[in-house]
């Protein structure tokens, strides 16, 4: 890694470091980790599913921003989430490169990074206080993972895997027939 950091760093020390990158790293319990490139199939999912969402959106106090704005989580850790849905206050000014805040999170999983999204970053974007949903979506096979916030706080997960499941959002009002998600966009 370019610059690579000698030592575990504070969010502040983190914060100063990236900047000056020119590769993305996010930081998670101290250590810095490269950002890794993403295959075509990852690509096409995350585009999906962000153009679904701003057109969705559009008109409303939320907004949905793709893989550059970085997202810091009570924890201290720092991530790129493939997609994450801001809304009212929370939303960042066309100068910020981070949010403190998110409604939704979603991770399209890649065999590189799906162990640390279902643990490190689940526990981490579950400590946002204004989180209602972490969305884990397999880009290669039907099958999507939306946690989210019960009135009590408390978590639950639902699997979608079957052509006319929805993937349901209902902080956003929200949802999308799997069939549609994992259409074939080169035909």
């Amino acid at each position: 890694m370019r610059n690579a950091p000698p030592q575990l760093l504070t969010l502040d020390e983190y914060r100063e470091w990236e900047r000056r990158q020119p590769t993305r790293h996010e930081l998670i319990a101290g250590e810095v980790v490269a950002m890794t490139g993403a295959g075509a199939g990852h690509v096409r999912m995350v585009g999906r599913l962000l153009e679904r969402l701003r057109r969705h959106l559009r008109g409303s106090d939320c907004e949905a921003f793709s893989n550059d704005l970085r997202l810091v989580v009570p924890l201290g850790d720092a991530f790129y989430p493939d997609i994450v849905v801001v809304c009212g206050d929370a939303r960042p000014r066309d100068d910020e490169d981070e949010v403190t805040a998110a409604t939704v999170v979603v991770e399209v999983l890649s065999p590189s990074t799906a162990q640390v999204d279902d643990t490190r970053k689940r526990w981490g974007y579950m400590s946002l206080p204004m989180l209602a949903h972490y969305v884990l979506v397999d880009p290669l096979r039907m099958e999507c993972e939306v946690v989210s916030r019960e009135p009590d706080g408390s978590y639950r997960g639902q699997r979608f895997a079957a052509p006319d499941d929805l993937l349901t959002l209902p902080a956003l009002r929200f949802s999308v027939r799997l069939a549609d998600l994992y259409r074939d966009d080169r035909a």
